[in-house]
């Protein structure tokens, strides 16, 4: 895959858009185009392939531009990884999910952003034998690596009270705050306040700012059985009876540990907890959670399997290229 290194902050420059045969372009930060020139991200090798086997080129180009007005209508295809929704009649997202291995591809945005939000999940029209055996799968890869998107520390199970509520406390990105409900302080006041005695584990976000850490630790009160701590996620997970957050990547990944979750943000894993939008509801959420049903393994599958796109199992190239089909901008093949 080329890739075409511009210094202009906006970008793709119109003589690439303006190339008459319609192309592909990938558009992702420096360190990513690189990875993906070099070969090493197994989704867009497929794009790639895909792209290749309708005589298409396919190139990435460096860093997302600022207004994307001139992508919309573009006859190119237009791959957006990062940076806020977009959509249009030639704009596609790509981005890794919260579990590893396992991609967005999708025509509103990702995460909260993404289509997934806006669909409907029916936990009935999924086999339980095979959303397990698929569930058990995904939690042999992470679980058995104790893999996580940030380094954690040493693991010490011994360490934390089981049955404990934990809050994992996030970094809000720039334009994020219109899908947040509640925020971090008026979330942890609700918390506490409504912990009934029961222990309160807080970890803040490994990339906290210096004025946000501040504010998380001013909650740590052992007296009150109020922890904020930098304790292993895995560890925490375990020792959960459930998590809070806006909607922390560290939530979903508590569906494989079967730990139900409270968000107060918007996110696209909604359908899977309980969301609160007051500090009134929100203590009605703790209060109820646990004896709430909910379908872990179900919901892992649908979402996981159905929604997002494994690039190493065998079907993924003909996943790839009917979402570009079904986004109407390559027909689909003859029989």
């Amino acid at each position: 895959m080329e890739f075409y290194k511009q210094k202009r902050r906006f970008l793709p420059p119109r003589s690439l858009l303006s190339k008459a045969t319609p192309q592909v372009f990938v558009h992702a930060e420096r360190k990513v185009c690189e990875n993906i020139a070099a070969d090493k991200m197994d989704f867009f090798r497929h794009v790639e392939t895909v792209a290749n086997r309708r005589n298409v080129a396919c190139n990435v180009v460096r860093h997302l531009p600022i207004n994307r007005s001139e992508l919309r209508d573009s006859h190119h295809l237009n791959i957006l990884m990062g940076g806020l929704p977009a959509y249009g009649r030639s704009i596609l997202h790509a981005c890794p999910t919260y579990v590893p291995g396992f991609w967005y591809f999708d025509e509103l945005g990702e995460r909260e952003s993404s289509s997934i939000a806006l669909q409907t999940f029916l936990p009935r029209m999924i086999a339980e034998d095979r959303a397990k055996a698929f569930a058990d799968r995904v939690r042999k890869q992470v679980l058995g690596n104790a893999r996580t998107k940030w380094p954690q520390p040493d693991r010490d199970v011994t360490a934390l009270d089981k049955g404990s509520i934990v809050v994992f406390a996030q970094e809000l990105r720039p334009g994020h705050r219109q899908t947040v409900y509640m925020e971090t302080a008026p979330m942890l006041e609700a918390v506490i306040s409504a912990a009934k005695g029961r222990r309160v584990y807080i970890k803040p976000h490994p990339l906290q700012r210096e004025e946000q850490l501040k504010m998380v630790r001013s909650f740590h009160a052992p007296d009150r059985g109020v922890h904020v701590v930098d304790a292993n996620l895995f560890d925490l997970l375990e020792a959960a009876a459930f998590t809070i957050s806006i909607g922390s990547a560290a939530c979903f990944e508590g569906f494989l540990l079967g730990k139900p979750a409270i968000l107060t943000g918007r996110t696209d894993f909604h359908h899977n907890t309980l969301t609160a939008r007051s500090a009134s509801e929100l203590c009605d959420c703790i209060d109820r959670i646990e004896t709430t049903t909910f379908h872990h393994d179900r919901f892992l599958t649908w979402f996981l399997r159905d929604c997002c796109i494994n690039p190493r199992v065998p079907e993924a190239l003909g996943r790839i290229e009917a979402r570009i089909v079904q986004k109407g901008f390559w027909p689909p093949r003859e029989p």
